[in-house]
């Protein structure tokens, strides 16, 4: 699967549906509070470790196929393209599903 971040194309794994399950459930989690409408911002640490998830679902081989790949001060904003696009919250899933 191919995702843009910023002009750059980016190949990721596809999300298998107890993935996307899992992320999906995950995401809820982090940020509960949001989805209440009590508005507390998540830690980093809780979010830190969502990136985490979606890195390891999108990349077979951490270590080289990211961190050495991609420049370290856009691995937050490429990880969180790639959640978003497996959440279909990306504006190119809502597109797609005709949103």
């Amino acid at each position: 699967m191919k995702i843009e971040v910023e002009g750059q194309d980016i190949l990721v794994n596809e999300i298998s549906y107890g993935d996307h399950l899992e992320l999906t459930g995950t995401y809820r989690d982090v940020y509960k509070s949001v989805f209440e409408k009590k508005i507390k911002i998540p830690s980093n640490r809780d979010f830190m470790k969502l990136l985490r998830h979606t890195s390891e679902i999108a990349f077979d081989d951490i270590p080289k196929q990211f961190q050495n790949k991609y420049d370290k001060s856009k691995h937050e904003i490429i990880l969180v393209h790639i959640m978003m696009e497996y959440l279909g919250l990306s504006a190119s899933a809502k597109k797609e599903d005709g949103g």
